[in-house]
């Protein structure tokens, strides 16, 4: 299940998953709402997938091929917002299962914003840090 994190807006939002794929795809109206408030704000924002929800000794399993395929008819029915509200996507991966994942979802999603494949928080705060030491208008 996709879990959606708003607690470092509005500097990035933060989405990640749980291995509890049966109970549904995840809360992508509060996704929305989130979004919608930005765009009403005249915000942006960036945004930042991350295993968080994986502990360091098991992994979260890439959803079903249905709850991706309903993820995905999400993602599109929210391009237009994702674009007016995310500056940029960042998509952190621990091991070449991740990797592998990401790309197939990439062959049926291809992201509205610039998104950025990294492998580690680090590398997540240097970009997120870098964004925003530029003035923006």
């Amino acid at each position: 299940m996709i879990v959606v994190s708003k607690l470092n807006l509005p500097y990035f939002l933060k989405i990640y998953s749980t291995p509890d794929w049966d109970s549904g795809i995840g809360d992508f109206d509060g996704m929305e709402k989130i979004l919608d408030e930005l765009i009403e704000n005249g915000q942006k924002t960036i945004l930042v997938y991350s295993d968080e929800g994986k502990d360091d000794d098991a992994t979260v399993p890439f959803p079903p091929l249905g709850s991706l395929m309903l993820i995905v008819g999400k993602l599109l029915m929210l391009r237009s917002k994702l674009q007016s509200a995310i500056h940029m996507n960042i998509i952190e991966i621990n091991d070449d299962t991740s990797r592998a994942n990401v790309e197939s979802v990439l062959n049926y999603y291809t992201p509205v914003n610039e998104t950025k494949v990294v492998e580690s928080k680090n590398e997540i705060a240097d970009i997120i840090n870098s964004f925003y030491s530029v003035d923006r208008p």
